[in-house]
């Protein structure tokens, strides 16, 4: 019985380290983009709060503000649609807006629009 339950516990430690989507997160962390200009600024990709949000926050609703700002993954993960989901902040510690201190980024699809560009 005791050797049982040693290779049960063994086995469910085995199962928890392994995560499928571990390395697939581990790769995007860290990596940073730049937000690009979009015509009429309508960011699909990006989730940006609404202006009315961002004025009821305190802040300035300027979408200026964020086009060319570095931002780094803080971490990602897959919706039940299969789209990777990235929480992305500023690199220079700024908020967006100065209201918000992340933002979800749809992060395929918005460098495949041209919403985001990868930096070096």
């Amino acid at each position: 019985m005791f050797k049982n339950t040693i290779i049960a516990i063994f086995l469910i430690l085995l199962f928890l380290g392994y995560h499928p989507l571990s390395a697939q997160q581990s790769s995007l962390l860290g990596d940073t983009y730049v937000i690009k200009s979009v015509p009429h600024d309508t960011y699909l990709h990006i989730n940006f709060p609404k202006k009315n949000f961002i004025i009821k926050k305190g802040g300035i609703a300027d979408m200026k503000s964020v086009i060319g700002v570095k931002v780094k993954v803080l971490y990602s993960t897959t919706n039940k649609e299969g789209i990777k989901v990235a929480t992305v902040q500023r690199t220079d510690g700024r908020a967006f807006f100065n209201a918000y201190r992340t933002i979800t980024v749809e992060l395929d699809e918005a460098v495949s629009s041209g919403e985001l560009q990868k930096s070096s």
